[in-house]
């Protein structure tokens, strides 16, 4: 959302700096990767503030999801939103600097295509906007005169190459399944490292 705004006020050649520190673990109380939560439950979905799309009722539905941690809650997603095509991204195992925590987030991906049946399978570099960015526009060109509805559930890097590409291309949308609980008390814990990057704001 602050995306949206500073892209309302920019100036010319304008930039935003990022710094995006990382979590040394998440779900700190849990046992195993599979019992790891970061919340519960779906409240309502509704489209991120400022990325609404231009959704077309007689259109087709192609969703696109970048796992993460929660699947569970992209399950109850994709359920909600009925799409006719399935898209699940999980970070590229290869990139430099890999998360430790791709392990769980491959998990998450395999338990969701043991319930999906007929989904597409990619992956992004979820440490880069570009990258992500990339993979996502890869992604929504699969099937033409579909409306394209993302949900970013990866890491906070993938979820501004979103936010990006729906600038770009303002016929996305970037949808929000607002939970009922958070793991408030053993969310996560510091590691110690970070990101530094920047990304230049999009000519309208």
């Amino acid at each position: 959302m602050l995306l949206r705004v500073l892209n309302k006020r920019r100036m010319p050649s304008t930039k935003v700096d990022f710094v995006y520190a990382s979590a040394e673990q998440y779900s700190t109380d849990s046992r195993s990767d599979a019992s790891r939560w970061l919340s519960d439950g779906i409240r309502d979905i509704r489209p991120v503030l400022g990325y609404p799309g231009l959704m077309v009722p007689s259109h087709d539905t192609h969703m696109i999801v970048m796992v993460g941690f929660e699947d569970e809650r992209a399950l109850q997603l994709i359920r909600a939103c009925e799409p006719k095509y399935v898209s699940l991204g999980v970070c590229d195992p290869t990139q430099p600097n890999m998360s430790p925590h791709q392990d769980a987030k491959v998990g998450s991906l395999t338990r969701l295509r043991s319930v999906l049946a007929d989904v597409n399978e990619f992956t992004f570099r979820g440490y880069s906007v570009t990258g992500t960015e990339e993979a996502l526009l890869e992604q929504a060109g699969r099937y033409s005169d579909c409306n394209v509805v993302i949900a970013p559930m990866n890491t906070k890097i993938s979820t501004v190459g979103a936010a990006i590409l729906a600038l770009r291309r303002e016929s996305i949308q970037l949808c929000y399944a607002a939970p009922y609980f958070y793991n408030f008390d053993h969310y996560s814990s510091p590691s110690g490292r970070y990101h530094l990057f920047s990304v230049p704001l999009i000519p309208t």
